[in-house]
């Protein structure tokens, strides 16, 4: 197992992950603490949890969204629009969600071994 560490909301982490998924994990850890770094901008300094509480419901609206999308994708697809094209559009946005969503899972197993 190896270990990422990183900086998120001014606190230090060590996080582990799988050889190999170190780069990974690092942008995930970076695009976290740019999220809270931002969302810091407009709700000033407020405590760690309740920061990554806010970065996570930011990251799951716009996993929603995403959603969102593919749900019109499909119905476009189901009105006969460039099925082909359409129905290959939709695989890939789901592939993509399945594979934000363990991101975000596995982001949040780390933070949680790490405290």
């Amino acid at each position: 197992m190896a270990t990422v560490r990183t900086v998120i909301h001014g606190k230090e982490y060590a996080l582990g992950c799988d050889d190999g998924q170190e780069h990974h994990l690092m942008m995930l850890a970076e695009q976290l603490a740019a999220r809270c770094k931002h969302l810091t901008g407009h709700l000033g300094r407020v405590p760690e949890g309740l920061m990554l509480v806010y970065a996570a419901l930011t990251f799951i609206d716009e996993a929603l969204e995403a959603k969102k999308s593919a749900a019109h994708l499909a119905q476009a697809s189901a009105s006969g629009s460039d099925t082909a094209e359409l129905d290959a559009l939709q695989a890939s946005l789901a592939e993509h969600l399945l594979a934000f969503s363990k991101r975000v899972d596995d982001a949040a197993l780390a933070l949680e071994k790490a405290a």
